[in-house]
């Protein structure tokens, strides 16, 4: 696989770079936590591209997020098994936030632009 890179004596070069980088550890919020905030983003840009328009639309995109945040603190209670981690809620949370307080930006530029 790597004739080409030893024909052009880069072989080591690579080597060296292969090795530099498989040290490298992922942090645990990306492997745990990013996932639950992507699925939420996800729903979120599903929900409003379905009920586009709609000025009702956030309550629907709400669901999932708020599911996920009372999971979590049902966790911290002990009312259900699992293990409580505020990265999960703040990573539910957070596409909503940001989704919809870009949207609401927006839309306040865009009508300040007409006026």
């Amino acid at each position: 696989m790597f004739k080409w890179a030893d024909t052009l004596q880069l072989k080591e070069n690579i080597l060296q770079i292969r090795q530099q980088y498989t040290s490298f550890q992922t942090p645990e919020i990306f492997i745990y936590a990013l996932p639950d905030g992507l699925w939420s983003l996800s729903y979120i840009l599903f929900i409003e591209a379905f009920w586009y328009g709609e000025k009702k639309s956030w309550i629907f995109a709400l669901i999932i997020p708020a599911i996920g945040i009372l999971s979590e603190i049902f966790q911290f209670s002990g009312l259900i098994q699992g293990t409580f981690d505020i990265w999960d809620a703040i990573f539910y949370i957070a596409p909503f936030i940001i989704f919809y307080g870009a949207k609401i930006c927006y839309s306040r530029k865009k009508s300040n632009e007409k006026n």
